[in-house]
């Protein structure tokens, strides 16, 4: 959370991770310190001079937005129930 312009509390992303599931999934997550796990992913973030949190600017998302998961839900039922399975 940062102050806005005006005073008042501003929430804002100060890191994002995209993370790739072959990656992941080989991980001994256990073992990694948190710095390290991020920088096995594509991560970022900034920090000011002492150290503290900065805000970024979300880089954009190639793709459509995921369906939501009711509907998606709801496509697959149906699709299993056209095969005859369940």
């Amino acid at each position: 959370t940062f102050t806005g312009t005006n005073g008042a509390p501003v929430q804002q992303p100060i890191l994002t991770t995209t993370a790739d599931r072959v990656v992941a999934d080989d991980l001994t997550w256990e073992a990694f310190t948190p710095m390290e796990i991020l920088g096995r992913f594509e991560t970022s973030y900034v920090r000011g001079e002492t150290g503290q949190s900065v805000a970024i600017t979300l880089p954009p998302i190639d793709g459509a937005p995921p369906r939501p998961s009711g509907e998606a839900a709801a496509d697959f039922a149906a699709e299993n129930q056209a095969r005859g399975t369940n």
